[in-house]
């Protein structure tokens, strides 16, 4: 598990720098060569960058009720018996609640 976290770390890491050399790329940004990036062009890639990035979000708002949906959470309920219930000495250190005197 610890290498799959590891690889997924360094992926995110990878994708990010993939991603700052395409905005460098996309706003001209090569000191070595002269040219300076405008100020028109920096807003100009970095608006395309913001509005995809509240488009996505909220496609992700409106997405989100259907996979709510599709994981089935109103079937959750409470085993009848917990692993270990019987075992125990007390019902609280299975997981469940003690009932209570007089409801």
């Amino acid at each position: 598990m610890a290498s799959l976290i590891m690889g997924t770390w360094f992926f995110a890491s990878a994708t990010g720098n993939f991603a700052a050399g395409l905005i460098a790329a996309a706003t001209g940004s090569e000191k070595a060569s002269g040219e300076g990036a405008g100020k028109a062009l920096v807003l100009d890639v970095y608006g395309t960058i913001g509005l995809w990035a509240v488009g996505f979000g909220v496609l992700v708002i409106l997405v989100s009720p259907l996979i709510k949906k599709l994981m089935h959470l109103d079937t959750l309920r409470d085993a009848d018996d917990l692993a270990g219930q019987k075992e125990l000495a007390e019902p609280q250190g299975a997981g469940v609640h003690p009932e209570r005197k007089g409801a």
